[in-house]
């Protein structure tokens, strides 16, 4: 028999944008070693499959793999799998499932924790789905004596990481995954990094961190920032859209008073990621406050740009699209 598999692209509901990813909403059947050969076939950063949960304060149990390993949690990947279970026929709107008028929130089960998903409609067409993420925390702080190696990591100068008339340093943050969030002060520097994805390896491994999240603060109304990530010690060299990473970059920018809530309890905004590599891709970020709780949202639109059945036998795979 085959298998259900499609590729969602996340981020974005324009052709050619967003970050790519693997679903394989019924994954029932298939045990762990053939969702390594099904990743590596599709060959997306990241493939998400989806079970049926074993735990009563979940709807689904989700598995994300890359084309080399299996991985705790991937933002993109999870809204694309979501976006497919809520366009295919997957989902209920039922007591397990909490509906409200246009939203419906359901939980997902992963190795790195459980997180509430909003799947949010308009007249039934699927708009944005959000992803609450463990609330960040700063693990550690680039002091000014480092700088110089972080910048020879991407063979800029010195003077182009920070913000120009604001204080504050790169910052490991940590949700889920540990990032290196590192402020640079113009898009041109921005987009004239040169990553050494050895240097960037070792890096990463001597400082448990997963990658490096680049940033430059917009003037543009619909997008707070421009961001890069390199994430090369997990096989993703540079990623046209991230999720978790702008949840953490949202973060960063309050804890470092770039990001005030003024009026409300409520702050949202958009990043801008991809554009360097051809793929541009939009992430919605909300930040909500109450008392000193923090909750940290993101997520975006997404479409499906094929869907087929795969079949596999013993070392090879092959995909009929329809």
């Amino acid at each position: 028999m085959g298998l259900v598999v499609y590729q969602v692209d996340a981020f974005t509901d324009e052709f050619g944008g967003g970050n790519k990813a693997g679903v394989v909403p019924d994954a029932s059947r298939i045990e762990e070693d053939e969702m390594k050969k099904i990743a590596k076939e599709l060959g997306f950063s990241e493939t998400a499959f989806v079970l049926p949960s074993n735990n009563s304060k979940s709807h689904f149990n989700i598995k994300f793999y890359t084309p080399k390993q299996e991985v705790d949690i991937c933002g993109h990947a999870t809204i694309g799998a979501f976006h497919v279970l809520a366009s295919k026929g997957y989902l209920e709107c039922n007591v397990n499932a909490q509906c409200l008028k246009n939203k419906k929130i359901l939980i997902e089960d992963t190795n790195a924790g459980i997180f509430p998903i909003e799947i949010e409609y308009d007249d039934g067409e699927i708009l944005n789905i959000m992803m609450t993420q463990k609330t960040p925390n700063e693990v550690f702080f680039i002091e000014d004596n480092e700088i110089e190696e972080i910048a020879s990591l991407f063979n800029i100068s010195q003077m182009d990481i920070g913000l120009k008339g604001i204080k504050c340093k790169p910052t490991c943050v940590e949700s889920s995954l540990r990032d290196l969030i590192l402020p640079i002060n113009s898009l041109e520097s921005l987009e004239n990094m040169e990553p050494d994805f050895k240097k960037i390896i070792k890096y990463c491994e001597k400082n448990s961190i997963t990658g490096i999240h680049a940033f430059v603060l917009n003037d543009s109304s619909e997008y707070l920032a421009t961001v890069r990530n390199f994430s090369p010690k997990i096989g993703r060299d540079e990623e046209s859209a991230t999720g978790i990473s702008n949840g953490s970059l949202g973060y960063y920018l309050y804890k470092n008073d770039i990001l005030k809530f003024d009026d409300g309890n409520t702050l949202e905004f958009n990043i801008s990621q991809g554009i360097f590599m051809n793929r541009p891709s939009k992430i919605k970020v909300i930040l909500e406050k109450v008392d000193n709780d923090l909750t940290v949202k993101v997520g975006g639109r997404s479409f499906i740009s094929f869907e087929g059945i795969m079949r596999c036998k013993e070392r090879e795979c092959e995909i009929e699209y329809y």
